[in-house]
């Protein structure tokens, strides 16, 4: 089960490397939106941080470019945004830098 795991991950991170980069708002972000939701708005996030199991629950970091070019680790936990930080760049006015649910 681990394997099919990590095999998804490394699958995930190939593809993801083909994608293009849209930049998102993270004002729009709404916690609880979907993996989906996020890539259907802003496109493929620019890589696969980490996938991990925490405590049985599958959780992802995905980085994102915002429209002043700040990256941002968005963590999805059962494939629902549970949160996001800044990871490079400045913090726009207003950021809820580090935002949980």
């Amino acid at each position: 089960m681990m394997k099919q795991f990590f095999r998804l991950i490394f699958l995930a991170t190939i593809l993801v490397s083909c994608g293009s980069v849209r930049t998102m708002d993270v004002e729009k972000l709404k916690m609880g939106m979907s993996a989906n939701d996020v890539e259907d708005r802003y496109g493929k996030p620019s890589r696969v941080v980490y996938g991990k199991k925490e405590n049985g629950v599958p959780e992802q970091g995905l980085e994102y470019k915002d429209k002043s070019g700040n990256y941002y680790t968005l963590v999805f936990q059962n494939k629902k945004l549970a949160r996001y930080e800044l990871v490079r760049g400045r913090r726009p006015a207003g950021d809820m830098h580090g935002h949980r649910k």
